[in-house]
């Protein structure tokens, strides 16, 4: 329950771009393919012009309102196509990468108990 309250309580605080607005880089719903029992989602918005908010959520592939595990943190818009966070003293990138994907690098495992890293697809529009 702590989990949905902190993913709900920090979606709550991003801001809602426009159909008129270009959408900023990085921002949007990102999927990966992370087992046949879950499913594993990344949302990613720009709070400030270098500052964005990242949430990786884990949950059951029979009902996404079952959720195992939630990873909010966040990030520096580095300049050179790159997010960049510390987290369990580690560095944590998420890189763009061709065809709006996005690349994740350095989270570590622990946090929810399956790897996380990769790449992750776009996810509408």
């Amino acid at each position: 329950m702590k989990i949905a309250a902190l993913t709900l309580s920090a979606v709550s605080l991003l801001p809602a771009y426009g159909m008129a607005q270009e959408r900023p880089a990085f921002v949007g719903s990102y999927s990966i393919d992370c087992g046949a029992d879950r499913q594993c989602w990344l949302v990613i918005d720009m709070l400030k012009p270098d500052a964005y908010l990242a949430i990786w959520t884990v949950s059951s592939r029979a009902d996404f309102s079952d959720m195992k595990c939630g990873i909010p943190l966040f990030l520096r818009d580095t300049q050179d196509s790159y997010l960049r966070a510390g987290l369990d003293g580690k560095a944590v990138d998420i890189e763009r990468q061709p065809g709006g994907r996005v690349l994740v690098q350095g989270l570590p495992a622990a946090r929810c108990g399956i790897d996380l890293t990769g790449s992750y697809d776009p996810v509408g529009d």
